[in-house]
């Protein structure tokens, strides 16, 4: 009897030892579960991170496109300044005459109304190169204002990456633990 009960006794710390091991399976399990969990989401970061790069990769082409594109504006503006300069030096040089020079500097009357026509299509020419300026101008205004915004979007995405960066550092601590 005495023998029963170191058996029962012995049985039951058996017992109790199973069920520690088994707990610390579960300790195990969950352990190796929460590791396997923050590796994939440091994995997760990681990929945010390189999508991000990827994103500031294709924002500074569209950033240098519209940088292009400001100077060709800026050239277009400068070359109409320089035909308009023509124009006006033009119309200087037909003011400067009077009205009877020009009528005697003139074989005949076709001639007369001929330069009449140029001074004419001159002012179209100007008012057309004007508008020009004003468009050239607008389009510079309206891609300024885009590549400003497109910086500005640059900052948050590489804010971003600091942060995911981070967030990658404090899983990894985490995991090591």
């Amino acid at each position: 009897s005495d023998l029963k009960q170191e058996i029962s006794q012995v049985q039951q710390k058996i017992e109790n030892y199973q069920t520690q091991i088994k707990e610390k399976q579960k300790e195990q399990t969950t352990l190796k579960r929460e590791i396997e969990i923050l590796e994939i989401q440091i994995n997760k970061v990681n990929l945010e991170i390189e999508q991000i790069e990827l994103n500031l990769k294709e924002l500074r082409a569209e950033i240098d496109e519209k940088t292009e594109q400001i100077n060709i504006l800026e050239s277009q503006i400068n070359q109409q300044k320089k035909i308009l300069a023509q124009y006006i030096k033009n119309i200087y040089e037909y003011d400067s005459n009077s009205l009877i020079e020009i009528i005697l500097s003139n074989e005949n009357f076709s001639d007369f109304f001929s330069q009449l026509q140029a001074l004419e299509n001159i002012q179209t020419e100007i008012r057309k190169n004007l508008e020009k300026i004003l468009v050239f101008k607008q389009g510079r205004e309206t891609e300024l204002e885009s590549l400003e915004s497109q910086k500005e979007e640059e900052l948050a995405l590489k804010n971003l990456a600091q942060i995911q960066k981070i967030e990658v550092l404090l899983k990894q601590k985490q995991k090591e633990r």
